[in-house]
């Protein structure tokens, strides 16, 4: 019962069977306001005199609360995460991507760490974000690093921030115009983009096959690869 006795706030958790991109499709158009919560997102509307909030937990459950605080849902999600379901950064193995070669998952420490792009130039994570990198092979070698920020407005922050460096430093290999470059390595470096997507903030680069077969056959001739044995 509310504090006037006049009305009754509720939470519940429904299981069962949901097409979570018709549901999801749905709550963006009939919500007032979303909320980026723990790499979830939290729908917000007003019905009968209460926000009303719902929040997709997974494939099979969907979290409703219809109270003025949001800490009831935001309780939710957190014992959503607790061991029982595993720890929380093994949470986000689902993000990586289907037939990885090799694969990360680690939390920025509270410390704001740098992360480095080509021409010395680089770009502020912020503390807390969990990064979700991946290594994929498809005849090209692909890159992919997800960093899942703490709202929608840190991750297009993110996004901004590498794109004005990634501007910046193509803008100067077009005005130096070094003689021959490597067209393999140019367009690899081409390749690097940053996107955005709610909260989450998308790297992806693409290694061509012909810098692969470089690399290796570098490594052959400076023996840090052993020949095969002839037949």
């Amino acid at each position: 019962d509310t504090p006037d006795g006049r009305d009754v706030e509720s939470s519940e958790i429904l299981i069962g069977h949901f097409d979570q991109t018709r549901l999801r499709d749905y709550l963006q158009l009939l919500s007032s306001a979303r909320e980026p919560y723990r790499n979830y997102t939290i729908y917000s509307f007003v019905h009968e005199g209460h926000t009303v909030r719902v929040s997709l937990l997974d494939a099979g459950k969907v979290a409703v609360t219809n109270m003025a605080s949001p800490e009831p849902m935001h309780g939710i999600i957190d014992r959503s995460l607790k061991p029982s379901t595993g720890p929380v950064l093994l949470s986000h193995y689902s993000d990586v991507p289907f037939g990885s070669l090799a694969w990360l998952i680690d939390r920025i420490p509270n410390k704001p760490d740098n992360v480095q792009l080509p021409g010395g130039f680089a770009i502020t994570l912020p503390a807390e974000a969990v990064a979700v990198g991946s290594l994929r092979y498809t005849g090209s070698l692909l890159l992919r690093a997800d960093v899942f920020a703490q709202s929608e407005a840190q991750a297009r922050q993110i996004v901004d921030s590498a794109n004005s460096h990634l501007a910046l430093v193509r803008s100067i290999g077009q005005f130096i115009k070094t003689k021959g470059p490597d067209q393999d390595i140019k367009a690899a470096f081409d390749s690097l983009q940053a996107t955005q997507k709610e909260n989450v903030a998308i790297f992806t680069a693409t290694i061509p096959q012909s810098i692969l077969k470089k690399i290796w056959s570098e490594a052959q001739s400076q023996g840090a690869i052993p020949a095969a044995p002839a037949r």
